[in-house]
């Protein structure tokens, strides 16, 4: 990327905002002159030019590699702000890429109180290239900007500008740099399109003689008995999940090889049958136990446990654990779902934000869970290889249907081979002006939905991954069932969709689309003591598995 140069047709307006709201006062009255005024200069041409700093290459390598989703992290560079507010940690400014209309979406700002500049800069060719909202560019707008634009028109980088009315220091904050707000910038986001060149599809843990198994993409229901399977599908059941999860104690993790040896022989009798069967193991990456009872649900008592974790001090439980599963003769089409949904708050390793004094854990202290939970993950992947090198092993590192801290749990290319998201059919509240059930209504639902599947999917592929979905289904929408909120904890979220067909057809196309790269995507579950999940009991969604699910 060359040293930018200053563009005679690109206009900064931020010393002109910031100069007339100091004029005029921050009274809604004093900000609507301010904006007619903008909007007369910005009519009569008059404007400063966008002087563009030289980003390095140590800059460069502070900015997200997770495609169309950039998430937090340190200042980039003194000339640009990150694309969220440092207070609040709202991100303020996200790019998706449809790979299906060939077209990246750009989405500007955050809620009522936030005021988008409605012209983007995009970095292509060498130079900025200005992108204006569809209802007109060089002016203000309320709320957001949401457009989208051909791919070959966006370029690696895009800038965005934002300003949010801060009640209770009454005055405006635009572009912040850090909480304080001193000094402000252009929001900036590297983008990284699935369509870019990616990594050689070649999973890590077994080099290039471990191609996918041929069964690939394995989609199964959790708890249906084989033979209510075959009735159901007309074919016999090919993957199988084993829980170790949940749990209190070690004991609740090293189970012996009995559980193991019967899906063993499992795997073999479908040898027999011409099957190539999948077994995945769920396993907590350790129990509660490990945390003293005054420090669990809380920060400091995880970041322990992870630091324990990655100085070794777990090593003999999963020697044991993989000598159990190996010895047992599960040796390959294994998945060990290792630390499932790691960035949810149930689980005693998964992200915390209470400190033991009671205080919000901050964001970056939040990070650096994260990163803790990643060295833990690789430490724990390399000791189960070292304990049995012949394993063709896949581990899985699994996300709880929320895109938080990826970039910073991430635990490394080495020691992962399925990157994987949990999802219920959860959709904002952006759907009800639709008939419920209806077409509409359906597809709203879901590109809720695809929202968070296709980032993670495009970051599996540009990895050389497998992409999988362990955990999905279908969500009651009863009114007893109202207080379900999603995990994102977002009190704004509606319930479930119920007995929601379109939501089982989708996903199962996503699971069979070959350039998704799925290697297994299982229903949570049949049968279960909580009614809400379970299949059998949404005679739509049941039908809708029966036909688009199917092999």
């Amino acid at each position: 990327m060359k040293p930018p140069v200053e563009n005679e047709g690109i206009f900064l307006w931020y010393y002109v905002d910031m100069t007339l709201v100091r004029l005029c006062g921050h009274s809604k009255r004093s900000i609507f002159v301010a904006s007619i005024i903008l909007l007369i200069l910005g009519a009569g041409g008059i404007g400063w030019k966008l002087a563009v700093p030289y980003i390095t290459e140590a800059a460069l390598k502070e900015c997200s590699r997770t495609p169309s989703v950039f998430t937090s992290g340190r200042t980039l560079t003194a000339a640009f702000a990150p694309p969220y507010d440092p207070v609040t940690k709202n991100q303020l400014f996200r790019a998706y890429c449809d790979t299906t209309q060939g077209t990246v979406r750009f989405v500007v700002g955050d809620r009522e109180r936030t005021y988008v500049y409605t012209s983007l800069y995009t970095w292509i060719n060498g130079q900025w290239k200005r992108i204006d909202d569809p209802g007109g560019g060089g002016r203000w707008k309320q709320w957001s900007v949401d457009l989208s634009v051909p791919k070959q028109s966006v370029g690696e980088w895009a800038v965005a500008y934002t300003c949010t009315w801060d009640r209770g220091a009454q005055r405006w904050r635009c572009g912040c740099k850090d909480e304080a707000c001193t000094s402000s910038g252009w929001h900036l986001i590297r983008i990284n399109p699935p369509w870019k060149q990616s990594l050689p599809f070649v999973p890590s843990t077994c080099g290039t003689d471990c191609p996918a198994p041929k069964g690939a993409p394995y989609i199964g229901i959790i708890s249906v008995p084989d033979s209510t399977f075959q009735k159901l599908m007309g074919y016999p059941k090919t993957v199988r999940h084993f829980f170790l999860t949940a749990t209190n104690r070690w004991s609740g993790i090293l189970v012996g090889s009995r559980p193991f040896q019967e899906l063993a022989n499992w795997q073999q009798e479908g040898k027999a049958l011409g099957l190539d069967r999948l077994v995945v193991i769920t396993v907590d990456i350790f129990p509660w136990e490990v945390i003293p009872s005054n420090l669990r649900r809380r920060y400091e008592g995880t970041m322990d446990a992870l630091q324990r974790c990655t100085a070794g001090e777990f090593d003999s439980k999963f020697r044991e654990f993989a000598k159990s599963v190996y010895t047992a003769g599960l040796q390959q089409n294994v998945v060990i779902r290792l630390g499932p949904e790691w960035n949810l708050t149930h689980l005693p390793y998964g992200m915390k934000k209470k400190r033991i004094d009671g205080r919000e854990a901050s964001y970056q202290e939040q990070q650096e869970l994260a990163r803790a939970f990643g060295k833990c993950f690789a430490h724990t992947v390399r000791t189960m290889r070292a304990t049995n090198p012949g394993a063709r092993w896949y581990f899985d590192w699994n996300s709880g249907g929320v895109l938080k801290f990826l970039k910073e749990g991430y635990p490394g290319d080495n020691v992962v081979d399925v990157v994987s998201l949990d999802y219920y059919d959860l959709a904002s509240a952006s759907c009800p002006s639709f008939a419920k059930y209806s077409k509409e209504w359906q597809e709203c639902r879901w590109r809720e939905v695809a929202r968070k599947m296709q980032p993670l999917i495009d970051f599996a592929r540009s990895r050389g991954k497998f992409f999988a979905v362990p955990e999905w289904g279908l969500w009651p929408r009863d009114p007893e069932y109202a207080d379900l909120k999603t995990w994102e904890g977002d009190s704004n979220r509606r319930y479930g969709g119920g007995d929601n067909p379109w939501f089982i057809k989708y996903m199962c196309e996503l699971a069979k689309n070959p350039s998704n790269k799925v290697l297994y995507s299982l229903y949570f579950k049949w049968s279960n003591s909580y009614s809400g999940f379970n299949l059998q009991s949404y005679p739509n969604g049941l039908r809708a598995f029966q036909q688009y699910c199917r092999r």
